[in-house]
């Protein structure tokens, strides 16, 4: 569909080349003039809307580029925060992680005492036990020590009184 400067331009053009035939068949130069005049003004309007179609073009092109380079900035910004991002999980989970290590390793140490705690509470009641079990030997041989200096003393006196006997008669 034509434009209204490309209607005007080429009915400019044909009424230029109309005068331009009419004046040279009637020699009037003063027609030719003016149908060269009317053909220098379809061929100027057509440069310009020729100069504007392309300025247009060129502004697209432009706000294209311009656009393009945004998202290219955008998509920058994004992975730069993202980095950010992850960089930042990184050091919470290190952290985290260093975290849980030192409470697990506190938790063993603690472990490890209360195991060393506990085997020398063992230790120490075996100890104790080895000591009353020992203790309640030394007793039962000093009962039985007792009991034989008893019977060794009854024997002796026994005997004594026998020997008083004997030696009375």
């Amino acid at each position: 569909m034509a434009t209204p400067t490309e209607g005007s331009g080429f009915i400019d053009r044909l009424k230029g080349k109309a005068k331009v035939a009419a004046g040279t068949v009637l020699g009037d130069e003063g027609l030719q003039q003016e149908g060269r005049l009317h053909e220098e003004k379809a061929g100027a309007e057509a440069d310009a809307a020729r100069l504007e179609a392309e300025a247009a073009e060129q502004a697209d092109a432009a706000a294209r580029a311009q656009r393009e380079q945004e998202l290219r900035e955008e998509r920058e910004q994004l992975a730069l925060a993202e980095a950010e991002d992850q960089a930042k999980a990184r050091v919470e989970a290190d952290a985290a992680r260093e975290a849980a290590e030192a409470e697990a390793r506190a938790a063993r140490e603690a472990d490890a005492a209360d195991a060393q705690a506990t085997a020398g509470a063992l230790a120490a009641s075996r100890t104790e036990a080895a000591a009353a079990a020992e203790h309640r030997t030394e007793a039962r041989s000093a009962e039985a020590l007792e009991a034989a200096a008893e019977q060794a003393r009854t024997e002796a006196e026994r005997l004594e009184a026998q020997t008083e006997q004997i030696e009375q008669k």
